[in-house]
């Protein structure tokens, strides 16, 4: 009898370490998903990195310098939330990454923002020259002496007088005033090339965490459709029909309201596909609206 004791330990601690890396692997698929500070996407070149030449997807750190150069294009995206398009010509240095409180220095050219207070940022810092911009959820467009916005209203410093700027409001060389044509353009150009982000960023959330998000994306159709979800109780959702749903989603064929209370937002991956699905039926009535 005394001889069994020691398995029985084993056995007993064996099944703890099992059970403490069920209890793990579950916290990191249900209320973790992967968060990257900052991150860069080159859209067409020539763009530096650190006065390197680099294409693709790159994680950036900070005091990392981006320059876009003639005719290159590039985004930054910070922690998901920010969303910072490069026109050519452009050099901005990524000055602080505290989550809370982002910040870049712009040293020349153009930049389009798009702030979605998603994820735990509460406030963005841009600065070109003697210019400095302050927001806590709009876009604008600015460089050193310009700025215009596009939606929300901007905390802005010129020459260190202060305004707020709001939506379809410019301020160049301190004075303020009403958006042009042209600028108007701009606006349609840099939402259209936003949404594109968006997408990229929900896109990479589904395929990070795609089993969860399979799994309710087929709960949902369920409940939502009798028949449909008789057929699909009985097969795997394929990853074309998670674009078809969201698809519809982001068009208003179906209701992101009626969604989100079903889904539950308790898990992570989830939560945060839905938000980024929020954002990008926003900037969607938003092109509409510049159209």
């Amino acid at each position: 009898m005394e001889e069994k004791k020691p398995k029985k330990k084993i056995f007993f601690y064996a099944s703890l370490i099992i059970i403490g890396l069920l209890v793990t692997f579950a916290y990191l698929i249900l209320f973790r998903a992967s968060e990257i500070p900052a991150q860069l996407n080159v859209e067409s070149a020539i763009v530096n990195l650190n006065d390197i030449s680099i294409s693709g997807n790159v994680r950036l750190s900070e005091s990392d310098i981006i320059e876009t150069l003639s005719s290159g294009k590039a985004s930054v995206i910070l922690y998901e939330s920010i969303v910072v398009n490069l026109e050519e010509n452009t050099k901005i240095k990524i000055s602080d990454l505290q989550k809370a409180h982002p910040k870049i220095s712009q040293e020349k050219g153009s930049t389009w923002n798009t702030f979605t207070k998603l994820f735990g940022v509460k406030e963005y810092t841009l600065q070109s020259g003697n210019s400095v911009a302050s927001i806590r959820g709009t876009s604008f467009s600015l460089s050193e002496n310009k700025i215009f916005v596009g939606d929300g209203n901007v905390d802005y410093k010129y020459d260190g007088t202060a305004f707020i700027v709001d939506k379809n409001k410019a301020v160049e060389n301190g004075i303020s005033r009403k958006l042009t044509s042209q600028e108007k353009k701009q606006i349609l150009t840099n939402y259209i090339e936003t949404l594109d982000r968006l997408k990229f960023l929900r896109k990479k959330t589904i395929e990070d965490n795609l089993i969860i998000i399979k799994i309710i994306v087929k709960m949902v159709k369920i409940e939502k459709t009798t028949n449909e979800g008789d057929l699909i109780s009985q097969r795997q959702i394929t990853e074309s029909e998670i674009d078809l749903f969201l698809d519809k989603v982001d068009n208003g064929e179906l209701s992101i309201s009626e969604i989100e209370a079903k889904a539950p937002k308790f898990i992570t991956p989830i939560n945060k596909v839905l938000q980024l699905t929020k954002e990008i039926i926003k900037v969607k009535a938003l092109i509409k609206e510049y159209s």
